[in-house]
């Protein structure tokens, strides 16, 4: 229960910074960099549906709980881990709203409806790769879990939803997707990969900080 409330929990913590800061540019610039309705889609049904595939994992190891205080070096630590948490969502946010700006008024990114699309099919593709990264526990190198039938749902829902929003006009108009070219569509994947690759130097910098 422990292992699987905390990859759970690392993941909403995550998901809930990229969000924060594409809303606090949005805010700050007069920019919509994504809609509401793409916030309300990713937030309330994809974050609900991977806390459902946390919450019934089945972990290959028991983790030891240590009750009592922490001490000073686990609360720096934790702190570490935090800011890495948040320098890392940043680093995503940031890609996501340069590259529209690099590219903008070229065929890439030809419209606002485009740059929003982008937007929130980058979100949908940060949501199916963090799935892996709290599963395989990038803070514990321990940590391995196997693969749930739940998972294998999760990922073809969001895959299915993903190609069925960009290829059929009709169905992604209902969630705020109208424009996106095959350029942009491989665009909005590379802010993620970015990411999982931060999460991974800064997981093996730690297995070497313990050696």
């Amino acid at each position: 229960i422990y292992t699987n409330f905390k990859s759970a929990a690392d993941y909403l913590i995550m998901m809930q910074l990229l969000r924060l800061f594409l809303i606090i540019y949005s805010v700050v610039t007069g920019i919509e960099s994504v809609t509401a309705t793409g916030i309300l889609v990713s937030g309330l049904i994809f974050d609900y549906a991977v806390v459902m595939v946390f919450a019934f994992e089945k972990p290959l190891y028991k983790p030891s709980v240590k009750k009592g205080e922490q001490t000073p070096q686990e609360q720096r630590k934790l702190s570490s881990v935090t800011l890495s948490v948040v320098l890392i969502a940043l680093l995503w946010s940031v890609i996501v709203i340069a590259l529209p700006l690099a590219f903008r008024g070229t065929e890439i990114f030809s419209s606002d409806r485009e740059v929003e699309s982008y937007a929130f099919v980058a979100l949908l593709f940060a949501q199916l790769l963090l799935v892996f990264v709290n599963r395989t526990g990038w803070r514990d190198a321990d940590s391995r879990l196997q693969i749930s039938p739940m998972l294998i749902g999760y990922c073809g829902a969001i895959i299915a939803f993903i190609a069925c929003a960009v290829l059929v006009p009709s169905f992604g108009m209902l969630f705020g997707v109208f424009e996106l070219g095959a350029v942009s569509f491989i665009l909005a994947l590379c802010p993620s990969i970015v990411m999982i690759a931060a999460f991974m130097i800064d997981r093996r910098l730690r297995r070497g900080g313990k050696q």
